[in-house]
């Protein structure tokens, strides 16, 4: 920079000139960085180290230092959300290559055409009613999926309306990817992605 400064952070108070909504304040703080002949790792470091820093200082709270970073793509394929919760470990899991040669419709038409079939672990979820599942069901397809399938893993045996059309190996890969166990529910859509 001319002045002859590397660097230099400003806090301003800002106000936004737009319409009020609920979801916006209408006041809000903005630490400004001016940063010269850096890439995109320096402005990383830098700003996660000023952000463990102040919330050290300020809130007296620890945070894990390097912070896990994603990629975009990463973070779509494992929470489906490019701003995920990580709190809590409900990954999604891609089961198509245990599925390669299903012979369920849909599944191997799905996979045929170059789509995923992806599902998720929902822990001690085995003991939903089959109406909280019906109403799981309802939210994917409202959502776009063209339906929900599912898993209830119970005392030796598998609870699902799909179940007789897998093989024993096929719903073993399944439970094996997704870390299913006695108690779970497995939830899988089918779709192109």
């Amino acid at each position: 920079m001319i002045g002859g400064f590397e660097r230099y952070y400003q806090m301003a108070r800002c106000f936004r000139d737009e319409d009020l909504r609920a979801d916006r304040q209408p006041e809000f703080t903005q630490i400004d960085v001016e940063m010269s002949f850096v890439d995109r790792e320096e402005v990383m470091n830098t700003m996660e180290a000023m952000i463990v820093h102040v919330l050290s200082e300020v809130k007296g709270v620890k945070v894990e230092s390097p912070i896990p970073r994603l990629s975009y793509q990463e973070a779509m394929d494992r929470f489906g959300s490019d701003k995920p919760d990580t709190r809590f470990a409900m990954e999604i899991g891609d089961v198509a290559a245990h599925l390669g040669g299903s012979e369920f419709r849909v599944f191997a038409d799905t996979l045929k055409a170059g789509g995923v079939v992806k599902g998720l672990n929902v822990k001690g979820g085995a003991s939903f009613t089959r109406r909280q599942i019906d109403q799981l069901s309802e939210q994917a397809v409202a959502m776009g999926a063209k339906g929900l399938m599912w898993f209830s893993l119970e005392d030796n045996q598998v609870r699902s309306p799909i179940a007789k059309f897998l093989k024993e190996d096929e719903l073993q890969g399944i439970q094996r990817e997704l870390a299913g166990e006695v108690g779970d529910l497995l939830l899988l859509v089918a779709g192109s992605y």
